[in-house]
């Protein structure tokens, strides 16, 4: 059996590469392909190094709007799949690189597997788009959740799906057992503080979300730490007065992305985390860090009904009001005897013996 693994985020990388070095382990043929759409170091080779994964290919696709990038990825992609001919092709999540390997997969006849199938905002924004076009155009579906699992029984979706948790709980176990979650880190951090991540178009491109955001950030009176995202350190730059605001207030630390590593480090240790992000939402269940999730709606409901994630928008005086309610309350501590909502102990495992099975099912 052959494996063709198409990443091209942060995020893919890092849940990919455990699936990578899982099929190598059990001596899977492997074949990386890195699409180019997170290009700049600090958020893709960074990480490429820290999981010990080298892309087969490189894509270098570097377009800037979704038909140009969809485009440029289906185009580079369709004559590796043709020279490598994988049993299958695997994608990950809800970007523009996830759509165009399912798609040209799909079109040339490669089984899809879909890791973080099922996850519905029920929302019409790019990440929903992607992910409701690769699910059904996808052969083995694999869901981080029963509330995913719900979702796709609901859709009628034609491939197979199996519940195998969420990757983020392996790569989180494995980083414990090793003790290297470790609460040093590079940047000296203060007994209570807040994380801070930011960068999804919808909040950081409209300058009065964005400013709503800044305004949120510097009426708080705990230490925060923004390791601060390419898009947004471009949209500050643009909106200069917001960074001259951000950049006055001496309690918020506006730091260069983090590997993975110290960035969970950092989040293990917050009191509360502040984020539009899909996947830091999961990994605070995880490690059971409160989470404010800066959107109207979030694809991640598991979190929300097992209490360790609070969806208030991007209103200021809502987000306000809920850190401090969180911060006064030590709503942290009350989350310890609570279960996460996510399975994975075995995610990685569990895949490549799912997939070694269904090699033999054609069609």
């Amino acid at each position: 059996m052959k494996l063709c693994f198409v990443m091209g985020t942060r995020p893919e990388i890092i849940k990919l590469a455990l699936l990578v070095k899982r099929a190598k382990s059990m001596e899977i043929g492997t074949y990386v392909v890195h699409s180019g759409q997170h290009y700049d170091y600090e958020m893709s080779q960074m990480f490429l190094g820290k999981a010990d994964v080298k892309p087969d290919v490189f894509l270098g696709v570097k377009e800037k709007t979704h038909g140009r990038q969809l485009s440029g990825i289906i185009k580079r992609l369709e004559p590796v799949l043709f020279r490598e001919k994988p049993d299958f092709c695997i994608v990950d999540g809800d970007t523009n690189t996830t759509l165009a390997g399912a798609l040209v997969a799909a079109k040339n006849d490669v089984r899809v597997v879909h890791t973080e199938a099922g996850c519905r905002c029920f929302l019409r924004t790019q990440e929903e788009i992607n992910r409701m076009i690769v699910d059904d155009v996808s052969d083995v579906l694999f869901a981080p959740s029963e509330y995913a699992v719900r979702n796709l029984r609901k859709e009628g979706v034609r491939g197979r799906v199996y519940n195998v948790g969420h990757a983020f709980v392996e790569i989180i176990r494995n980083l414990k057992k090793q003790h290297l979650l470790k609460r040093e880190t590079e940047l000296p951090r203060p007994p209570e503080y807040i994380l801070v991540t930011c960068h999804r178009s919808e909040n950081v491109d409209n300058r009065v979300v964005l400013k709503d955001i800044i305004d949120v950030l510097t009426g708080l009176n705990t230490t925060a730490f923004f390791p601060i995202h390419p898009r947004t350190q471009k949209m500050l730059k643009r909106f200069g007065s917001l960074r001259r605001k951000l950049d006055s207030s001496s309690h918020i630390h506006v730091v260069p992305p983090m590997d993975h590593r110290e960035f969970l480090a950092f989040l293990e240790g917050a009191s509360v985390v502040i984020t539009d992000s899909g996947g830091v939402q999961v990994e605070a269940s995880i490690l059971k860090v409160p989470c404010v999730t800066i959107r109207e709606k979030t694809e991640w409901m598991e979190t929300v009904e097992a209490g360790f994630n609070l969806v208030v928008g991007t209103d200021p005086k809502a987000v306000k009001s809920t850190v401090e309610k969180l911060l006064d309350g030590n709503y942290k501590e009350a989350l310890k005897g609570r279960p996460t909502p996510f399975k994975g102990e075995k995610a990685s495992e569990d895949m490549m013996k799912i997939l070694l099975m269904n090699e033999q099912v054609k069609g």
